[in-house]
């Protein structure tokens, strides 16, 4: 299949800040940044690839381009225009198909694990965990002190939610360190190849709840109201796996290069630690319940 290319024109302007905007008069409302003056083709390129596929899902016309003569007769102060070319085939941000396969492939895998002897292995873990905390730490912690971890677990849950949920990582001679943070509304500025307009509901939503779910743990923890406890903490452990598997598909959905120098931030080592505190106070606030049933007095 022959690829054509569309040729527009951008307008740039060099802020105050010392970065450059971008904007393309044939597409009302798409603005993009560049951090310096080499990278404007790059971001440009990325923010029309992103317009373009969305036309073509859409199944919308790509509009004419202006002429260079009547972009030029509206620029304004200090604005220069530059051509910006790319092929209509543009690639999809995100390929459906792979992602398809990749969800199908987890699910087939799952459901041979579930048919083996996984439910044996994890009571085995999970006994072996419980019997570790009870006589590591139970021993030499307080009964009347076990809720406290729980509500430490909660308040650093909350406070997770407060950092980036990714990071960045900049090339450093041959290595690539991971320097700095952003968060996935900053990806637009990682040259221009995400659009996520879109999402930035979905991610504050994702934030708000996270917060409640440490603040409601750590409260119950505190009021030592066990059963409310209890279901913070099994709401904060599912939280936490389905935005594990939200920003996972993001990240699927960067170009290559792009994917190169993003990951996981330390965010999520705050949300892990909550959660085994919040366990490790599961457990041990369970072992105080029990106890009143172990053995019996002694007589003498």
């Amino acid at each position: 299949m022959e690829k054509t290319l569309n040729k527009y024109i951008a307008v740039i302007k060099q802020l105050e800040n010392g970065k450059f905007s971008i904007s393309f008069p044939d597409f009302e409302g798409i603005t993009a940044l560049a951090e310096k003056e080499e990278s404007i083709e790059k971001v440009a390129k990325g923010i029309l690839k992103t317009k373009l596929q969305e036309l073509k899902d859409e199944n919308i016309e790509f509009p004419a381009p202006k002429s260079i003569v009547e972009v030029q007769k509206l620029l304004g102060e200090g604005e220069f225009t530059t051509y910006v070319s790319i092929s209509n085939e543009a690639k999809p941000i995100i390929n459906k198909e792979n992602l398809k396969g990749a969800i199908n492939n987890i699910r087939s895998k799952s459901e041979e694990i579930m048919k083996g002897d996984l439910k044996e292995n994890v009571e085995k873990f999970y006994n072996k965990s419980e019997e570790i905390v009870k006589d590591k730490i139970g021993n030499n912690v307080k009964s009347e002190n076990y809720h406290f971890i729980g509500m430490i677990g909660g308040i650093i849950y909350a406070l997770s939610a407060f950092l980036p949920i990714i990071t960045v990582s900049i090339p450093f001679f041959n290595m690539k360190m991971r320097l700095g943070a952003a968060n996935i509304s900053d990806l637009k500025e990682i040259g221009g190849f995400v659009d996520v307009s879109k999402q930035i509901f979905a991610v504050r939503f994702i934030v708000i709840l996270v917060i409640m779910s440490g603040i409601f743990t750590a409260y119950s923890a505190y009021r030592k109201h066990n059963f409310y406890f209890k279901s913070a903490f099994a709401i904060s452990g599912g939280l936490f796996l389905a935005v594990l598997i939200y920003v996972f598909a993001q990240l699927l959905g960067l170009e290559k290069e792009v994917r190169e120098y993003v990951g996981f931030s330390y965010a999520w080592l705050g949300l892990l630690t909550a959660l085994i505190l919040m366990g490790i106070s599961f457990i041990l606030t369970n072992k105080k319940e029990e106890k009143p049933e172990g053995k019996p007095e002694e007589e003498e």
